[in-house]
Formats: structure tokens, C-alpha cells, sequence
């Protein structure tokens, strides 16, 4: 351990006397701090309140915003899925039309061919009797030829 420095040894012994002036400084400090108190102090604290209070109030209001906007923001979801489920329904309806309306289409579509298939075939079949009507004279003539080349005779 060091011995105390000789600079800060005076300042260790200084000697204080108790007099008039004390008491003077004393009512110096006391009236400093009630003029201070009315003038700085309370209008200081005053402001510091009033400012607290509109933060509390602004808290508050936010909040009440907040709750207001997520009140919204769940009934516009409410209605955003309530909209989807509509459009998905006439979706539905109108898939279902479309086929009903693909259908008809269709089965008029395979009447109508049908009905031209047997009118072809009916004329087919009138046009096969009248070539053998047409043929039918001459069919004994023909076998007669057809036989005299293919087997070399006359009958």
C-alpha cells in the first residue's frame, strides 16, 4: 500500500466552520427549490402527465382501431368466401348446362345421322333391286356366255 499522496493531503484536512453563511446558502437552496417547484417543477411534471394521458388515450384508440379493423377484415374474408362459394356454384350450374346442352347436341346430331343411314340404305337397297330387276332378263343370256368361255361348249 502507498502512503497518501502530499497533494491530496490538504484536501482531507479541511476544517468547516458552522456559521452564518451556512444558514444563508440554506435559505437560498429552500427558496430556489419552492420558486423552482411553481415555475419548473410542476409545469415540468404537468406537461409529463398530460402528455402520459395522450399517449394512453392514443394506446387506446389504436387499439379500438385495431379491433375494429380485424372486425372488418373478418367480415370481408366472411364475404370474399361466401362470394367463391357462389361463383363455384353457378360454375357448377352452368358445367351441368353446358353438358345437358352438349347432349342434346349430340343425340339431335345422332338422329339426324341415323335417319340419313337409313335413308342410304334404303336407297341401297332399292337401287340393289332395281339393278337385279334390270338384270334379271339378261342374267340367263350371261350364264350361258359365261359358260360356253369358261368351259368351251355350247350347251
Amino acid at each position: 500500500m502507498q502512503p497518501i499522496s502530499p497533494n491530496i493531503l490538504p484536501m482531507a484536512m479541511v476544517d468547516l466552520d458552522l456559521d452564518a453563511t451556512v444558514v444563508v446558502q440554506l435559505i437560498i437552496i429552500l427558496t430556489l427549490v419552492f420558486v423552482l417547484r411553481g415555475w419548473v417543477f410542476l409545469p415540468l411534471l404537468e406537461a409529463t402527465s398530460k402528455r402520459r394521458a395522450r399517449t394512453d388515450e392514443a394506446r387506446h384508440e389504436a387499439k379500438v382501431l385495431a379491433a375494429k379493423a380485424d372486425q372488418l377484415s373478418q367480415r370481408l374474408e366472411a364475404d370474399l368466401n361466401a362470394a367463391r362459394l357462389r361463383a363455384a356454384q353457378a360454375k357448377a350450374e352452368l358445367r351441368s348446362e353446358g353438358m345437358r346442352a352438349r347432349e342434346a347436341v349430340a343425340a339431335a346430331a345422332r338422329k339426324s345421322m341415323l335417319q340419313k343411314l337409313e335413308e342410304a340404305r334404303a336407297n341401297i337397297t332399292r337401287s340393289t333391286e332395281q339393278a337385279r330387276g334390270a338384270m334379271a332378263p339378261h342374267v340367263e343370256d350371261l350364264s350361258r356366255l359365261l359358260a360356253t368361255k369358261l368351259l368351251g361348249r355350247n350347251p
